[in-house]
């Protein structure tokens, strides 16, 4: 630091210093060396003894490497440890130097570790302003420049300002002002522009930025619903297609002309003349008849694309000939795809069910047959040969009368599921608590022995199939009635529940119940909770409730424990404007 210092001092007024601080050769710190050497040397060999201490020579040696970088510093202290060393083996003896041979080795090391970090130090800090230099001239040119700018847009600022003063005095001298002597102004001249057709021109060209500004929008909408639009000048024969509109045939904008050509040439040649005539009579029409229809175009990769095309006329000349038409094109593609999908499942569900009625009738008339013989055959065997049979015997003919029932009756609650499934359905307004009502009366003449507590909700309406919903308070009712056979006094009864603005309607009993855990098994064909020898029945009843609640929109579920009970809770969609009568 000392040294930097001194450096600095040694330099400040030197007229050549800012050339070596830049760049200063490293050959003038070791002549100026070699010279003081000379002189040593000549004034030692002329008798004098000068006493120059060793830290002198250092100090000089580190100067020349603080000045002239690290080449100078060592080619300095080179001279000075060589002159040293020199003097030391002459006859006349070394010049006066502190201490001895060996601290003046030790100084001579020193000298040149000294020598080096200065020398570095020096040449890293003349890089540094160097940079640095670089730098401040860039940014002054940079200046310069934004400067320069600045004026130029400044004067140009000026011009202008000087011109609007020399237009506003121009104006002023051409306005001519008489006044009277209490300064009333008697007379005023000046100029009046007209500037009514520019209002009209700035009006229109709003209109047309608000019209374009609309048609952009509308081009926007239709390409987002896969739609392209089309603007057709007819007695010109131009037509503007839009982006969306070709690319709708795998085309780029500028693939395909604005041409009613364009459109004439993809669409499928069988189309063409349904186009032509759907827009022959909606010009004889004058647009009464809309010009809508259906056609196939031609994809560029070969495939068809459906289309929608509609549009209007919207400007006809004197004679009622059309001048303008606009309108849409709308890919209809994945919608025929869809209903061709439909019309496929149709036609096999059409298949289906003409084999499923195929079935139904073998049902019907071949198997019934065999079980009415195998019937009839043991009432015969035990009416005439009973006698014959012991107790053993007739137990097995009745059996076999008994399961030939039951098989009957299995084949027509199947034709019952399978007629309810494909039944056409006439809803209209129906009394639920008739029905039920009904349905009970017949259950107690059947069984009048038994003791049953029956209450139904008074006037329960509902909007559905008459026969149908018959079906399904008959087969609920009957299950209560059935699960309750073994409770000498039993509890049945048919109510409604309106929670959230919903009817659920309910059919409740105090019978055999079911255990919770299995209640979707319930209305699973052929599913059955109860031994046969406990409560009779084909387990077909509630799947035939559950596939007509489906068909009339609603749902049917089932709560229950058992020995207390169980409730079915279905719901159908309710018309109030069909109830209110």
């Amino acid at each position: 630091m000392a040294c930097n210092h001194l450096q600095a001092w040694l330099l400040k007024d030197l007229p050549l210093a800012k050339t070596f601080q830049t760049q200063p050769p490293f050959w003038i710190g070791a002549a100026m060396t070699a010279v003081m050497a000379v002189l040593i040397e000549a004034s030692r060999q002329a008798g004098s003894i000068l006493p120059i201490p060793f830290m002198l020579l250092l100090l000089a040696a580190v100067l020349s490497a603080s000045i002239g970088g690290i080449r100078a510093g060592l080619s300095s202290s080179v001279i000075w440890a060589s002159y040293v060393i020199y003097a030391a083996t002459v006859p006349f003896g070394p010049p006066t130097l502190t201490g001895g041979p060996g601290q003046v080795s030790l100084g001579i090391l020193v000298m040149l570790l000294v020598v080096l970090r200065q020398g570095i130090t020096s040449d890293r800090n003349r890089q540094l302003n160097q940079k640095l230099k670089a730098l401040n001239e860039t940014l002054e040119s940079q200046v310069r420049d934004r400067t320069a700018k600045l004026s130029a847009v400044n004067a140009q600022l000026q011009q202008e300002i000087q011109e609007r003063y020399q237009i506003e005095a121009a104006l002023r001298k051409t306005e001519k002002q008489f006044r009277n002597e209490d300064g009333a102004p008697l007379l005023s001249q000046g100029t009046v522009q007209d500037i009514t057709e520019h209002q009209r021109i700035a009006v229109e060209r709003s209109k047309v930025n608000q019209v374009q500004c609309e048609l952009t929008f509308l081009e926007q909408i239709l390409e987002n619903i896969l739609a392209g639009y089309w603007n057709w000048d007819i007695p010109n024969h131009q037509e503007y297609l839009s982006p969306g509109f070709k690319r709708m045939f795998g085309y780029e904008d500028h693939e395909l002309p604005n041409s009613p050509d364009t459109w004439q040439k993809l669409i499928f040649s069988e189309d063409l003349p349904k186009v032509l005539e759907c827009f022959e009579q909606h010009v004889h029409s004058h647009g009464k008849v809309p010009y809508y229809n259906e056609v196939r175009y031609r994809h560029k990769d070969g495939s068809t694309v459906w289309i929608i095309c509609s549009g209007q006329v919207i400007a006809w000349d004197q004679a009622g000939n059309p001048l303008r038409m606009i309108g849409c094109h709308v890919d209809i593609s994945d919608l025929k795809h869809a209903e061709d999908q439909v019309k496929r499942y149709m036609a096999k569900l059409e298949i289906s069910n003409q084999e499923l009625e195929a079935f139904s009738y073998s049902v019907s008339h071949d198997l019934r047959a065999p079980l009415r013989a195998i019937h009839g055959y043991s009432q015969v065997l035990l009416e005439d040969y009973g006698n014959a049979l012991d107790q053993v015997g007739r137990n097995y003919f009745e059996r076999i009368c008994i399961n030939v029932n039951q098989m009957r009756d299995l084949i027509d609650n199947l034709l019952n599921l399978s007629r309810v499934s494909r039944a056409e359905m006439c809803c209209t307004t129906v009394n639920l608590s008739a029905i039920a009502q009904e349905v009970m009366a017949e259950l107690c003449m059947s069984e009048p022995e038994r003791s049953v507590d029956c209450s139904i909700a008074p006037a329960v309406m509902i909007y559905a199939d008459p026969d149908l919903i018959k079906i399904v308070l008959a087969n609920l009712l009957q299950n209560a009635w059935k699960f309750t056979s073994h409770h000498p006094i039993a509890h049945i009864e048919f109510g409604i529940i309106s929670p959230n603005e919903q009817t659920i309607y309910f059919i409740r009993d105090d019978g055999a119940g079911f255990n919770s855990a299995y209640s979707k098994m319930l209305f699973g064909v052929f599913q059955r909770l109860h031994a046969h020898h406990e409560f009779p029945g084909t387990g077909i009843g509630l799947a035939t409730v559950q596939r007509i609640i489906h068909r009339h929109g609603g749902k049917i579920w089932a709560e229950g424990a058992v020995e207390q009970g169980a409730t079915f809770y279905f719901t159908i969609p309710r018309r109030p404007s069909e109830l209110s009568a």
